[in-house]
Order: structure tokens, then sequence, then C-alpha cells
């Protein structure tokens, strides 16, 4: 929170980027990330950026437009229309896939129309991005007061694969819930009560390398005969709409190939927040046996596991090495599913090793609680508004906007004490106050 008074209340913070009941991991990110935000006592608004515009109002009241992506000139638009809704600090969530153009290289344009500070968060950091993939954050860099990202990891590849100075870079954690450490009777909810249970949960997609989990089971069943292996998740929905259900019809007939019909469970179904948290209470042993992409610098299924206390067990993409690292969790190879067997086996029948991992992790999950997570944001645009404030406008509104030395005694424009008192100064010096109406952008 700012160290001046009421700063917080009066600005209003704008967040760019898929929203709910668009179904995807960003759009989630972003609806926690404003309630969050909120909590902290900011306000804020949302742009969601989606194909179309919609027919009729958003249902959520948060939303003040919608972003149509393929279509340039709403960049421009929405960044000029901003200003009108009092928005002090835009707060772009960046993955190249969600805005239009080459790359989503149309997202330059809202950056560069805006006349307020910029902060993106990056869910994306590709250690040899494409030429155009790099010349974007470039671009953005010139347009952005800092950068956000997930893992310590990203702030190198930034400085090495983009050439972005790490000082333009903050890393605050991916959020997730705040839940008690145990809970009772969160099996006996889902009639799991006598199993050990085992989970995965997103969009499902041929890139999560569920087909690998399944095919380690029957080695952990016989070690351990109560193992139970949750999919929980639907079809991603644009895998659905282009490719139909091949990939969950091909796992559902590998679980009868291996006689596992009495392990593994389908929860074919997109879970609210709280049904979710309901899953990952009653698991043991949460798997991401993803394989696609071993440059991965998020997940936040990994997260949320994470802030749940849960015993992980990955394949070693850059998020999860990190986030796993210090006894908090365990890796394996990529596409190696004996040895996957082999650790969620020991996993399941080592119970101090289990208790030890466990709160190894939800002790350090506690820093990535959505609670914690929005005080980190907040403090950041807090930072970025006061830089501005210092290097861009306070000389120049001291000099040039009358009467502004008046505006800051009533309170009604703050500015940070130096400048304050520089100008309250030369007013003494002077006996002619300056007048004004100018607040920076500032609402």
């Amino acid at each position: 929170m700012s160290t001046y008074p009421n700063l917080a209340k009066r600005h209003k913070v704008a967040y760019a980027g898929t929203y709910p009941p668009k179904e995807c991991g960003i759009a989630t990110f972003t609806m926690d990330l404003v309630n969050a935000t909120d909590l902290s006592g900011w306000r804020s608004a949302v742009v969601a950026v989606d194909d179309a515009r919609p027919d009729g109002p958003h249902p959520d009241s948060k939303v003040i437009d919608t972003l149509e992506k393929e279509n340039r000139a709403d960049y421009r638009r929405i960044a000029r229309q901003l200003s009108r809704h009092g928005i002090s600090l835009l707060c772009i969530q960046h993955e190249y896939g969600i805005f239009g153009g080459d790359h989503g290289e149309y997202v330059i344009d809202l950056a560069r129309a805006a006349t307020m500070p910029v902060v993106v968060t990056l869910h994306t950091v590709l250690p040899q991005p494409s030429e155009p993939q790099r010349r974007i954050l470039k671009e953005l860099e010139k347009h952005t007061s800092f950068f956000v990202v997930m893992a310590e990891k990203a702030i190198e590849l930034l400085r090495d694969s983009y050439g972005i100075a790490p000082q333009k870079v903050r890393c605050i954690p991916h959020g997730a819930p705040n839940t008690p450490f145990n809970v009772e009777g969160a099996k006996a909810k889902f009639g799991l009560q006598d199993k050990r249970v085992i989970s995965t949960f997103g969009l499902i997609s041929p890139n999560k390398g569920i087909e690998d989990a399944i095919a380690a089971m029957p080695a952990v069943v016989e070690k351990e005969p109560r193992a139970v292996y949750l999919i929980l998740g639907e079809t991603h929905p644009v895998v659905k709409r282009k490719e139909g259900e091949w990939y969950r019809e091909g796992l559902m007939r590998q679980v009868e190939e291996l006689g596992l019909t009495d392990n593994v469970n389908f929860v074919d179904k997109y879970l609210t927040l709280q049904q979710l948290v309901d899953y990952l209470l009653a698991t043991d042993v949460y798997v991401t046996p993803y394989y696609a992409n071993p440059h991965q610098i998020t997940s936040g299924t990994l997260a949320y596991a994470m802030a749940t206390g849960k015993v992980i067990v990955s394949t070693p993409y850059l998020y999860a090495e990190e986030l796993l690292a210090d006894g908090r969790g365990f890796l394996y190879p990529f596409r190696d599913t004996n040895v996957l067997a082999e650790q969620i086996g020991r996993l399941l029948t080592d119970h101090d090793l289990f208790e030890t991992t466990r709160r190894r992790a939800y002790e350090y999950g506690r820093s990535m609680t959505w609670q914690s997570v929005g005080l980190q944001y907040t403090k950041l645009f807090t930072e970025t508004l006061d830089e501005r404030w210092v290097n861009h406008r306070a000389a120049v509104d001291a000099v040039a906007l009358p009467g502004l030395s008046d505006l800051l005694h009533e309170g009604h424009v703050w500015a940070p004490p130096p400048i304050a008192a520089s100008i309250a100064s030369l007013n003494r010096a002077t006996d002619a106050p300056l007048t004004g109406t100018g607040t920076s952008g500032l609402s």
C-alpha cells in the first residue's frame, strides 16, 4: 500500500486480458487478480479481450469495454477511452496468442496509445523467441513502466534473450487460493475417504501428457491398491472446436486397456474455483506430466497445488524446477513413466517423506495466496505512479501548472513530499501562488 494517505483509494487500474466467461487460464488469472487488488484498496476495471464484441452488456459489471482481438483500430480506441473512465494505470495480461496480428503484435498499439503508465504481466517468456516475438516485447518495453513475471528464471531470460534490463522487471508469484493445511472430510465429499488420491487438473489437451500419468498407474496400484487418479477438467474449448474429443477418448481407451477403470476417474467439466479447491484438498499427490514445452515459465495449476500444500510430482519444465526446489516437490524426466510410477508409489507409502514435503510446500505457498499477491501488485502500482510523478511530470506541473500548491495544500492532488515542499518554498519566495488543474492523469 502507498505510504501516502488515501493514494490507493483515489486510483483505478484497468486490466486488459481475456476474462470470464471465456474459459482459459489467463481469463481466470485476470479475474482473480482483479479481486485481489480490490481487497488491497484499489479500484479496478476490465477490458475483456475476445474474438468478437458481445451482443449485449458483459455479465460482469467490472468490464467497461470489450477489445475485439483482430480489429486493430479497437486497440487505439480502447486506449483513448481509458482516461474517460478515470483510469490511472493500465495492466496488460500478455500472452502472444490472446492479442491480434502477427504473434499478437496489435497489443503494441494499446500500450503506445495509453496516456497512463502501463504494467505488463508476462504469462509466456520464451528462451529462444522468434524475431517477431522478441521485437514485440522490445517494443512494449518502450511504453511500459514495468514487466511482471512469475518466476525468477524469467528475469534472466528477458535479459539474455530479449535485451530487457532486470531493473525493468519484477517477480510476483502466480496467485492461488488461501486454504487450511488440513480439512476434515475433504475426501468424504467425493466418496474417496478410503482412497489415496492422485490428481491433475486443467483444460485437457494433447500437450498435457496425461497419457504418461495413466501409463504409470499400473505400477502405482501394484504398490498401493487404494490409489485412484482423478483427471479433472473438460477438454480445452479450442481443441474441442477444432479437433473434437479424440484425445480424451484415446485416454479413456487407454484406461480400459490397462484395466484401470476402478483406479482412474474423469471429471469432464469446467470446474468452479470452489470445486477445484475441494478436489485439491482431497488430493494426496498432484501430478503435472507436461512434456510439450520444457520452457514453460508459469503454471496456474502447479501454483494452486503448491499453495494448498500438495505433494507434487512434475516433469522438469522451467517453472516446476524453480517452484519445487529445496525439497518442495519431486521432478522426473520427460516421458519417463517408470520414474513417475516409482516416485508416486514411494510418496504414498513413505509417511514421513510425504508429510515433510507437503508441509514445505504449504509454508512456501503462503507467499502465493491471492491476498499476498494482490498486495505485491498494488505496491508495484504505487511505485509506478510515484516514479511517474517524480521522473516525468512533477517538475513540469510545478512550474507550468498554476495553483497546484493550493490543490496540494487542500489534499485534492497528491505529489511526493519533496515536490510538494519545493512548490511551497517557491510560492513563499515569489509570493505568487501557482494555479491550475493538472493532475498528471491521476483521478
